[in-house]
């Protein structure tokens, strides 16, 4: 499963990209789309205590208030509560589906990384080893950060 990028195709300030109709994906994420994350790996199943009955998931053929297929969504698994736009948390490699997945980040199941889709419609392997505040600059196409060496 891969998951949307919520500050790409969701409503944060600034009125980007298709939340606010633009059609010209260029002018509308200002940072490049090279450099800015549009997809990225999710489990289907996510969640931390053991028990499957109360994970989330991404599914992208149920999405709902339980099985959301995106990241990024704000500080609740609905995508509510969105005021500020944080800092994009950055992935989690390999956790284990029930017992220590964190459902607001992606999950890459790759070792060493994960594998993400960026705006120009490249595909690229992020190494475990990058800075939160790289992932966060890739993550945010509102921010003009430019991507530490690391990227």
């Amino acid at each position: 499963n891969y998951g949307g990028n919520n500050y790409v195709f969701g409503d944060p300030p600034r009125s980007l990209a298709y939340s606010a109709g633009k059609r010209d994906m260029n002018s509308s994420v200002t940072d490049g789309l090279s450099n800015t994350i549009f997809f990225a790996e999710m489990y289907a199943t996510c969640g931390n205590v053991g028990n499957l009955a109360t994970s989330y998931g991404t599914l992208w053929a149920d999405a709902n208030t339980t099985w959301r297929p995106g990241f990024n969504l704000g500080g609740s698994k609905n995508g509510t509560g969105i005021t500020t736009y944080p800092a994009a948390p950055k992935f989690q490699v390999q956790p284990h589906y029930i017992n220590n997945c964190d459902i607001s980040v992606p999950q890459g199941i790759h070792t060493g990384g994960i594998m993400v889709g960026l705006g120009d419609g490249s595909v690229r392997f992020v190494s475990a080893n990058v800075s939160n505040t790289t992932w966060a600059a890739a993550a945010d196409p509102r921010e003009g950060t430019v991507l530490g060496s690391d990227w």
